[in-house]
């Protein structure tokens, strides 16, 4: 069975991006050094993007990537908040978006 296609949008914690690649086929997009080749090769097939929008190395999703993926369902950010998504582009085009609501509770109290 093939996995579905992910786009990396920034560096993530080592076991978070162990797990995403034994589900997902992995286009590590946030470093690749030639960003376009990756989505001329790959953005028909690509379902989801994963980024940690607090990294610093963290491409923005905006409109104008995500637009480029006509198979693109999820848009799931490994923090707190959307800061670096266009979310009314992803609500206006039926891409979900989630985040990790509360993770960081304890440590900030």
């Amino acid at each position: 069975m093939t996995k579905p296609d992910l786009l990396l949008a920034s560096p993530l914690v080592e076991s978070a991006a162990a797990q995403l690649a034994e589900r997902f086929a992995i286009h590590s997009y946030w470093n690749a050094p030639d960003r376009d080749a990756i989505l001329v090769e790959a953005a028909p097939r690509i379902r989801a993007i994963a980024v940690h929008g607090q990294s610093p190395a963290a491409v923005p999703i905006d409109a104008a990537l995500m637009s480029r993926l006509p198979a693109l369902e999820i848009v799931s950010n490994f923090g707190v908040g959307y800061n670096t998504i266009d979310t009314a582009w992803a609500a206006a085009n039926g891409v979900v978006v989630t985040n990790t609501p509360d993770v960081l509770n304890a440590e900030v109290a």
